[in-house]
């Protein structure tokens, strides 16, 4: 029979409650049902005990959890998937926990250093390091851009300039992306960092050229 070897597994299993008289507590493994369908449990077994004389016997209880453990799968993989998405799409991301209405935690994906010079774990070290390295003439404009984001407010991307740890300066578009939870209420949002250095230059040339070219004209 194919749950011949499950059940000799969950024999072994209750031997080992009752010698060592300990309990196991909520942990999963399959079982095949008596129609053959195979599913997940959370078992937990508890020793009944003798009065001096140690276990003689258990209690099980056992849980179907088949359809919350493949709920769990599917969201991890959407998650995955999701992530995966943003990682083709922008340079880095990043990820704003909210507390209180206030910006409480913030983690940096491995991206940043190709972007900003700066490594995760530097992000770690000096939480207000974002800011530190905002251009000087954006600073201000940047600085409380995203509250909004802490009230349910949805805002635009922004588009501002940052100083690489080599000092170069970069042109980034943050786009934000609030997160709720089952509620409606916020709990933090993502933000996805493009580096749009040589769009802007390009832009600049572009202006450049056109006021030379109106120059020319008008001279004429």
């Amino acid at each position: 029979l194919p749950w011949k070897e499950e059940a000799h597994h969950y024999r072994a299993d209750d031997r080992e409650v009752i010698a060592s008289g300990k309990p196991r507590y909520r942990y999963t493994e399959p079982l095949i049902r008596a129609d053959g369908r195979a599913i997940l449990v959370e078992t937990s077994k508890i020793p009944l005990m003798r009065d001096g004389a140690g276990a003689h016997s258990i209690l099980g209880v056992l849980e179907d959890v088949t359809e919350r453990v493949q709920a769990e799968e599917a969201l991890r993989q959407s998650e995955q998937r999701y992530k995966q998405l943003l990682e083709s799409i922008t340079d880095y991301t990043y990820s704003v926990e909210i507390r209180d209405c206030r910006p409480w935690k913030t983690v940096h994906g491995t991206g940043c250093e190709k972007v900003t010079g700066y490594a995760p774990a530097d992000y770690a070290a000096t939480p207000d390091l974002w800011l530190k390295m905002v251009h000087p003439r954006d600073r201000e404009r940047v600085e409380h851009y995203a509250d909004p984001l802490c009230e349910g407010t949805e805002i635009p991307p922004l588009e501002h300039r940052i100083v690489h740890k080599d000092g170069a300066t970069i042109w980034v578009r943050n786009t934000y992306v609030l997160k709720r939870d089952a509620s409606g209420r916020v709990i933090g949002y993502d933000g996805l960092i493009s580096n749009i250095t040589e769009r802007r230059l390009a832009e600049e040339e572009i202006r450049r050229l056109n006021a030379d070219l109106e120059d020319r004209v008008a001279r004429r």
